[in-house]
């Protein structure tokens, strides 16, 4: 082979390679880009929202409770929740405040899926802490002996 067919064979088997990177980049599924509460975030409201931002459009169907939701870490009692998908995040409402001083985890599926029916490469799962009650706020009434005789 001289050095030209050499050179050729080279740059087409370049440019073939560069054609399947491209062609296997178009089809990978969604990603999760961001999260809240972050992951290992402490100190959480009791009243926060979870939401996830995806890389790309999902299937609005495929985003519903059982591909994704929350659930108490340490006894896996799942929480209520209604859960939503508009521009590219998805979002969990508790129905009802989340405990006090407690590690939740939240769970994507791998079944959430793109427009082109690609998941997630795997499960995707973080954790956070919910903050202790805010004892400071709370209102004290200091009563004397003179508040009870009339």
């Amino acid at each position: 082979m001289t050095s030209t067919s050499a050179s050729r064979a080279s740059a087409a088997a370049a440019a073939l390679l560069s054609c399947l990177l491209f062609l296997a980049g178009c089809n990978t599924g969604p990603a999760v880009d961001e999260v809240f509460p972050l992951e290992d975030a402490t100190l959480v409201s009791v009243n926060a929202v979870i939401t996830a931002r995806f890389s790309e459009d999902l299937e609005p169907a495929s985003v519903n409770a059982y591909t994704l939701g929350v659930y108490e870490t340490a006894t896996q009692a799942p929480v209520a929740g209604n859960i939503s998908y508009r521009n590219r995040v998805a979002v969990f409402s508790p129905v009802a405040a989340l405990k006090y001083s407690t590690r939740y985890t939240a769970r994507i599926s791998k079944s959430v899926k793109d427009t082109d029916s690609s998941g997630l490469d795997e499960d995707y799962l973080w954790s956070f802490t919910t903050g202790a009650p805010n004892v400071s706020s709370q209102a004290v009434t200091i009563l004397t002996p003179a508040d009870f005789t009339n």
